[in-house]
């Protein structure tokens, strides 16, 4: 699994290095993992959403709102930390179901944080049907098969994308529910639990020199309107 030095970035940006780390990689066998920071308070929202009156109200108070390629509803990332994971179809695991890897993936995650006795286990009840037209934070909703603590407060979530490239993972830890942990010893210990569910070894290597028109024209896609704002509730 190759592994990219951390970055922090605008929200267009960081969406559009996960989106050309799917599509445009060079090594397109090799899984691929990146942990990023937000430069600016940001929000992102799920790609199938709608805009609503409370995206106007983020914006209006200095965040950053910006829809995401993967599903999901809307995750505040001021204080959390994120990770974006590849796995190419032509992988075993790409091929399973998407339930299954989000299962997988979140399991991964409860080792590591377990190694520093972080409360942490897998949401394994079905929440009830959401309220129609809910729009709420996906933080406030631990759906199945997320990361929970005993007292069942959500600890983290996943959105996902799978197309004829691969399978995308963009993932989300709530820092407040982990107040004492080591975050570079969860990440390198992230990092081997998922290079064994991947049948891999990690190894780390420098970002891909990709197109500068094309990086531009990605950001600019995530950062324009037309992007955010295309499924607007009237």
């Amino acid at each position: 699994m190759d592994c990219f030095p951390d970055r922090r970035a605008d929200a267009a940006t960081n969406m559009a290095m996960d989106q050309l780390m799917l599509i445009d990689y060079p090594s397109v066998e090799m899984p691929r993992f990146r942990h990023y920071d937000w430069e600016y308070s940001a929000f992102t929202f799920g790609f199938a959403q709608t805009w609503e009156e409370e995206l106007d109200t983020l914006v209006r108070d200095g965040h950053e709102v910006i829809r995401r390629e993967t599903g999901g509803g809307l995750v505040d990332h001021r204080n959390d930390w994120t990770y974006g994971l590849v796995i190419p179809l032509s992988h075993q695991r790409g091929k399973e179901a998407p339930t299954e890897i989000y299962r997988d993936v979140h399991v991964c995650m409860i080792e590591a944080l377990q190694k520093q006795n972080a409360d942490a286990i897998l949401q394994q009840e079905v929440p009830p049907p959401k309220i129609e037209n809910e729009f709420s934070a996906c933080f406030n909703r631990a759906e199945l098969n997320d990361v929970i603590t005993q007292s069942k407060d959500k600890v983290a979530g996943a959105a996902q994308r799978r197309n004829r490239e691969g399978f995308l993972i963009q993932g989300y830890i709530s820092r407040s529910t982990l107040p004492n942990l080591d975050w570079q010893c969860f990440k390198n210990d992230f990092i081997e639990r998922l290079t064994d569910w991947l049948d891999s070894s990690a190894r780390e290597v420098s970002w891909p020199k990709w197109d500068e028109v094309a990086l531009n024209k990605m950001k600019a896609r995530f950062a324009s309107e037309a992007w955010n704002k295309k499924r607007k509730r009237e």
